[in-house]
């Protein structure tokens, strides 16, 4: 009885000694697990307000309106992707970047940080631990000719005009260079100018519709040898590196069209 007692007695104070061991490496592994979780989402959070910036850098009248409207495009993005509260952390908003390169890019960052308050290590005098994060975008400056194809159905072509204008408004006035041409015919030349006073839009508002049986239209974004981007709605048979090539037989499907042509244009790697 005497054996049995005592074998207690060095059990309780071997559970005694675990748990002092065990509740730190338990509360460790849960403050990682979250610590885990909130740089994960930071990163995605970053990484999507740095995409959502370059992508709207194009929106506005002039370079500061475009790069205001584009910032706060991205620290909408950024709080639509992270919750502090969700980590008991105070609410931020990632500093936002647009640093033009040697290389006649645009590379756009987006960095935050934040303090993450620990649960269990507290009790070993850690009150906190900072989680920082970054995303980045190159954007691309391009030269570009739109080539419209007006010989189409009636209500192609109005659709393609009227895509055609967000399609040009999208790019960054002062930098990018636009031009457009119908059926071949320029409209307007590429030109670094051509948001200034609406000068783009309102020749697209000029042309008429006069309706055509050419069906499916074919577009395609072609790199000529003259190294200026071509975006055609129509077949182009000086296509040197063809990138790109969708046939269209509604005006519905134009749309995802040119948001492809967008995204190769200013993202791709080319």
């Amino acid at each position: 009885m005497h054996i049995q007692a005592q074998q207690r007695g060095i059990a309780i104070i071997t559970t005694a000694v675990s748990l002092t061991l065990l509740i730190p490496i338990l509360g460790l592994g849960v403050d990682a697990a979250m610590l885990w979780a909130a740089r994960t989402k930071l990163n995605s959070a970053c990484d999507a307000a740095a995409l959502a910036t370059a992508r709207n850098l194009g929106v506005g009248a002039n370079l500061p309106d475009q790069i205001a409207y584009a910032t706060a495009r991205g620290e909408a993005f950024f709080q639509a992707n992270f919750d502090g509260r969700t980590f008991r952390a105070d609410p931020i908003l990632p500093l936002i970047r647009i640093v033009e390169t040697s290389d006649s890019n645009l590379e756009v960052t987006a960095t935050a940080r934040l303090a993450i308050p620990l649960y269990f290590m507290r009790y070993l005098g850690s009150q906190a631990t900072e989680v920082q994060s970054s995303g980045r975008v190159n954007r691309r400056y391009v030269d570009l000719m739109l080539d419209l194809n007006t010989n189409v159905p009636k209500a192609m072509c109005m659709e393609s005009l009227r895509l055609a204008k967000t399609f040009t408004n999208s790019f960054l006035g002062g930098r990018d260079r636009v031009g457009v041409s119908i059926n071949g015919a320029h409209l307007y030349a590429v030109d670094s100018k051509f948001k200034e006073h609406n000068a783009l839009s309102l020749k697209l508002d000029g042309v008429s519709c006069s309706g055509g049986p050419n069906l499916p239209v074919t577009l395609s974004l072609i790199y000529p040898d003259e190294l200026h981007t071509i975006v055609s709605l129509s077949n182009v048979s000086n296509a040197t590196k063809p990138a790109l090539n969708i046939k269209i037989a509604e005006p519905a499907a134009l749309s995802q069209a040119f948001s492809q042509l967008s995204n190769e244009l200013l993202f791709s790697g080319r």
